[in-house]
């Protein structure tokens, strides 16, 4: 690396390792046969992914922003927030959005 400061050259070597490591997550809803059957509106809603790791360390597994959840649409894909409607949250094992009263268009 070269340096040039106001006019004065200097010279320094740095070395950096690199390390690779190959990993892989798969998801799994783990409530998939429970969502299968029509659901009623307004009654409490959840949805819980199963998160399983292959040489893959997350910084902090308990938070629940480690799975983004988005709202699918032929305009536009949403990215879901804890909010009014829906809450994302960390479960025993899995990460839940939850759909606090759900309605026809959800």
């Amino acid at each position: 690396i070269y340096i040039d400061i106001d006019g004065d050259h200097s010279k320094c070597e740095v070395d950096v390792v690199i390390i690779l490591v190959e990993g892989s997550v798969t998801l799994k809803i783990e409530n998939e046969s429970d969502l299968m059957s029509p659901q009623k509106a307004g009654k409490k809603q959840s949805i819980k992914c199963d998160l399983d790791l292959d040489n893959v360390k997350l910084d902090d597994p308990k938070n629940p922003d480690n799975v983004n959840w988005y709202r699918i649409t032929d305009d536009v894909d949403e990215l879901l927030d804890d909010d009014d409607f829906v809450a994302i949250e960390r479960g025993r094992g899995t990460y839940n959005l939850v759909f606090k009263s759900p309605q026809v268009a959800d």
